[in-house]
């Protein structure tokens, strides 16, 4: 190692972070941080939780938005690093389930007898 990685999150804008995260996603960060969702009605909700989710300080609103982006995509390592690498890229992005992982396993390890 050269040096030590150092943190800058001077960078980071809470629209930018919001426009990211999905409806389920903000309303979770915006109700662990506040302990309820803004009372309002359908039209005015996004632009609500964009402005409370602002209100929230970048570096707690950083933080749950990784927490957030982490339970999106529940992959098993050990199925995908059974995947040869020249198709690993797209498998991983195919949304499978564990049992297509064995059936692609299943059909990767056969002999072609042509």
């Amino acid at each position: 190692m050269v040096r030590k990685p150092v943190s800058d999150k001077t960078h980071l804008e809470h629209e930018i972070i919001f426009k990211i995260l999905r409806k389920q996603e903000y309303e979770n960060i915006i109700k662990s941080y506040y302990r309820k969702l803004p009372n309002v009605s359908q039209f005015q909700h996004y632009k609500e939780c964009k402005k409370l989710f602002t209100d929230i300080d970048i570096n707690i609103a950083y933080e749950r938005f990784k927490e957030e982006l982490k339970k999106r995509c529940k992959i098993n390592i050990k199925l995908v690093s059974s995947i040869p690498d020249e198709i690993r890229s797209v498998v991983y992005f195919s949304n499978l389930r564990d049992r297509d992982f064995e059936n692609l396993n299943a059909f990767l390890e056969k002999k072609y007898g042509g």
